[in-house]
């Protein structure tokens, strides 16, 4: 795979620990930068951690889905 100058992770934070790091490793390159898009508050020192330097963005995404009526969504 080339390498890419973006990596989006949307990935249910709860891995964040076990399984992000191993799928990052291979993908990490000087000048990449990785884009968090995840639910939860400091994943990006506990990524910062593991991956000293690392270009690191987080942003934050709120979905909110309520039930106007009758078959409505």
């Amino acid at each position: 795979m080339p390498p890419s100058d973006v990596i989006l992770v949307c990935l249910k934070s709860v891995l964040n620990h076990d399984v992000l790091p191993g799928l990052l490793r291979p993908l990490i390159h000087k000048g990449v930068t990785v884009v968090l898009i995840q639910n939860g508050i400091g994943l990006e020192e506990d990524l910062q951690a593991v991956f000293p330097g690392l270009s690191l963005e987080a942003e934050l995404k709120l979905v909110c889905r309520g039930l106007l009526g009758h078959a409505h969504c």
